[in-house]
């Protein structure tokens, strides 16, 4: 596809190649089409339209089985692998991409395909995938007695939930309503949102339900992003849970959570949280969802007492086997260790639980363990553990909540833009935008400040401010971008922006506000106390938010320099020394142009070490420049674009900090 088509972005590259399910055929076919999705849909669905009728029946086969077949079971297979639209060994036959199950329902009859299910049912022994192919061929009373068998065969909940989602779907929504809603219960229990969601879509409102409905739609709300709904679900679990029972307690609990992640209201948080749990033991029941209540408000209101109220919470859902809530209770966990450290312990348990949720095939809640042990690398500016494996997991993330998804896409943007590659890492974010949330939205415009920041662009990050505080996100969230915002404020002129009176100021946050209290006295050129503030917040972070910390490193020794302290020197030195072997090209650059502004020439031989951020093609144009093509000759000479030769170079005068195109060629060459 790259050979065919060099202009495309490595983002729709890799979409159309996956579409194409890396069917060379196909891939040309699209190359050919000029990269139009619709177009190579077209050529498909000619091709489909050409097979004859045992080959059209055996395709229908595969793509309404949705996984491999024996071979015995599909019609006019060697005509199909023939085509190339289906590949054999000597056991199973599959489909070799996905589109073809995109274009099938413009090729095949309803008729066709209700006997495709029909068959199916016959020659397949799972008793859940029997059960979804009858109730595909309208034969619900059968495909129940079959789903219900395959629910009570399941080991684990990760097998059980599909089995329970066809078995509801076999019952009438008005007599079946309980079971339904059992149903939407155990999906929400492993994080199956989407499952949920669409059955709870025909649960009837009946009084004797709608608390339960509530509070269905509250995790979904929550998990989907969407802070409004979470908010007006909970609300309704409070107007609905019946006083001294354990409705109330799961009311208080939840309503406690809302305070403290959407209105930053942690003086009533706890008392809320705490009141649950006294109800709770005082009647027995709700006791996992109190004690996780408790940890989240003492962790979110900074109360150390967070370090004892997790583990013991999540040894209560162990004890009564509550996973719904286990995996809750250690993915917060998680995140209060994250923030306060130690994040060892933090990457230990996230281990643990994706060797759980793999034991108990939770596949969706298994990557977003691994996604949040990922994040713990990328905070840590281990940034070649996160580009090895943070695209793979992206490309798999439609089993992740929406949220870890979103997170995950961040993680991996801001670690391409820290190590130079800024145009990966936008591109990476506009990703972020096709899952519709706040925090999503949140996402990205952080992200793209942060990389706007780092490229030297602050007026930019003013704009992305503005949109960022248009998003309504938690007050922890709006910290840890306040330093940002008052670089650009700082670079530009702009109004310093204040760490808001709500802001909290613990842990990683802790380094927020003291970064932004020192960047407000730099601008008052009030040197000293800012080296010293800056100093103060990379002691905050380090350990807790590496690129941060590396920041305030550099910050430390700027404002040294701008107050005319000889240790300036060796303190952008050691930082320019330490953000280098964090790959972190931004921090970099800074410390460079801040010693040369000391007089302090680089050696050539510093911007050319193993660690120079240049790519080989970029560092080719480079040395084409010193040679003295123009960028329309280095195009000519390497077959590519005189707009791909002019971004090389910005792209190399940023990453080594060059003033201008000749200050570039010397730091490559080495030449005066």
């Amino acid at each position: 596809m790259r050979r065919l088509h060099p202009r495309m972005s490595d983002h729709e590259v890799s979409t159309l190649v996956a579409r194409a399910g890396g069917n060379p055929l196909l891939i040309e076919e699209l190359a050919d089409a000029d990269g139009d999705a619709a177009s190579l849909q077209l050529a498909v669905l000619a091709r489909c339209r050409e097979l004859p009728e045992d080959q059209l029946e055996g395709l229908a086969m595969l793509v309404t089985a949705g996984r491999p077949l024996p071979t015995e079971h599909v019609p006019g297979l060697a005509g199909l692998v023939e085509s190339g639209l289906v590949g054999a060994d000597e056991r199973v036959a599959s489909v070799r991409h996905a589109l073809i199950g995109e274009v099938l329902g413009q090729t095949v009859s309803q008729e066709r395909r209700t006997r495709c299910h029909q068959r199916l049912a016959t020659v397949l022994t799972h008793p859940g995938e029997v059960a979804r192919h009858l109730l595909a061929a309208g034969r619900p009373g059968e495909a129940y007695a079959f789903a219900m068998r395959a629910v009570e065969e399941a080991h684990t909940p990760g097998e059980r939930v599909p089995h329970l989602e066809t078995a509801a779907r076999c019952v009438d929504p008005a007599q079946g309503a309980e079971f339904r809603l059992q149903a939407v219960e155990a999906a929400n229990e492993v994080d199956e949102c989407d499952i949920a969601a669409s059955l709870l879509e025909e649960v009837p409102d009946r009084p004797d339900l709608r608390f339960r409905i509530a509070r269905a739609r509250g995790i979904i709300a929550y998990f989907r992003g969407d802070s409004e709904g979470h908010r007006a679900a909970v609300e309704e679990e409070q107007r609905l849970a019946r006083p001294g029972t354990e409705e109330e307690v799961l009311a208080l609990s939840e309503a406690s959570f809302v305070k403290l992640v959407l209105d930053g209201a942690y003086e009533e948080a706890t008392p809320m949280a705490e009141r649950a749990a006294d109800l709770a033991q005082r009647i027995g029941a709700g006791r996992v969802a109190a004690l996780k209540a408790v940890a989240d408000t003492y962790y979110l209101s900074a109360d150390p007492r967070w370090a004892e109220a997790y583990p013991a919470a999540l040894e209560q859902a162990r004890a009564e086997d509550d996973f719904a809530r286990e995996w809750r209770i250690a993915n917060n966990y998680i995140s209060a260790t994250e923030t306060f450290g130690p994040h060892e312990s933090s990457r230990r348990l996230a281990r643990e639980m994706v060797e759980r949720c793999r034991e108990l095939r939770v596949l969706g809640l298994q990557r977003n363990f691994e996604f949040r042990e990922l994040n713990l690398a990328g905070h840590a500016a281990q940034y070649d553990v996160v580009l090895a494996k943070a695209p793979a997991l992206a490309s798999l993330s439609s089993g992740m909540a929406v949220q870890f998804a979103n997170d995950l896409l961040f993680t991996l943007a801001c670690a391409q833009a820290d190590v130079g590659d800024v145009e990966q890492g936008l591109e990476t974010a506009e990703q972020i935008l096709e899952r519709d949330n706040e925090r999503g939205r949140s996402n990205y415009h952080l992200l793209r400040s942060w990389a706007f920041l780092d490229d030297g662009r602050p007026d930019q990050v003013l704009i992305e401010e503005k949109a960022f505080r248009e998003v309504d996100v938690d007050p922890a969230r709006i910290a840890l971008a306040t330093p940002v915002f008052a670089w650009a404020a700082y670079e530009t002129g702009a109004p310093h922006p204040d760490m808001a009176p709500d802001a909290p100021d613990y842990g990683m946050l802790a380094g927020a506000c003291l970064e932004t209290r020192a960047i407000a006295s730099l601008r008052a050129e009030e040197h000293a106390t800012a080296a010293a503030g800056f100093a103060e917040a990379a002691a905050a972070y380090d350990g807790l938010h590496q690129r941060a910390a590396t920041r305030c490193r550099w910050a430390h020794g700027e404002a040294l320099r701008l107050a005319g302290d000889p240790g300036a020197q060796a303190a952008l030195e050691a930082a320019e020394d330490h953000a280098r072997q964090l790959r972190m090209v931004a921090v970099v650059r800074r410390c460079q142009r801040s010693l040369r502004a000391l007089g302090v020439r680089r050696s050539a031989g510093v911007s050319r070490s193993a660690g120079s951020p240049l790519t080989a093609r970029e560092r080719e144009v480079v040395l084409l420049a010193a040679d003295g093509l123009t960028d329309k000759a280095i195009a000519a000479r390497l077959g590519v674009a005189h707009r791909t030769v002019q971004t090389q170079v910005a792209n190399a005068r940023r990453k080594l900090g060059a003033e201008n195109r000749r200050h570039l060629i010397s730091l490559v060459t080495g030449a005066d």
